[in-house]
């Protein structure tokens, strides 16, 4: 078969086998086609050829449709306008204000100030290092900004503030 590497077996029984061959790439010649092509009648075949009609669009304001249109005679609508750069933007939108209601919660309780104090007094740092600690614990721990329960999340970073961390050396 063409394409392939040619492979002969002798066969003496009627049992059934598998011949695996080969692939064989083959290049061909280049092919150089010559000729020259003259339209017969060329006063004649321009007038076949007609310009494009002007066309009425009709998605202007106040008509009620609602097909997305690029240019004269030009609809698209279904997947593309999906794909557009307004609804790409407005998913973005939507996505940052999903997860910041999610972690909702979670910001409340790092930043309340009761907190910041109880954590501050209670593990003797500075503003700088409760700040430090909690970006630490958002690396190490980052689903805990979706938890739901209070007790939860002042649960995890208790035992995190209370570990000491690893020196760097």
């Amino acid at each position: 078969m063409v394409g392939y590497k040619i492979k002969q077996r002798i066969v003496t029984t009627t049992t059934r086998f598998l011949v695996l061959v080969q692939e064989s790439a083959q290049l061909l010649k280049p092919v150089v086609i010559y000729g020259s092509f003259k339209p017969q009648g060329s006063d004649k075949w321009k007038d076949a050829i007609a310009p494009p009609k002007v066309f009425v669009n009709p998605t202007g304001p106040g008509s009620g449709y609602a097909i997305q249109t690029f240019g004269p005679g030009v609809s698209l609508g279904g997947l593309l306008s999906l794909l557009s750069k307004s609804n790409k933007e407005k998913a973005k939108v939507k996505a940052v204000r999903s997860e910041y209601a999610n972690t909702e919660i979670y910001r409340t309780i790092i930043n309340s100030s009761d907190v910041k104090e109880y954590f501050q007094n209670t593990f003797s740092l500075s503003e700088n290092d409760y700040h430090r600690k909690v970006g630490l614990f958002n690396m190490q721990y980052p689903e805990a900004a979706h938890l739901k329960s209070k007790d939860e999340i002042i649960n995890m970073l208790v035992v995190f503030f209370a570990t000491k961390e690893k020196s760097k050396e």
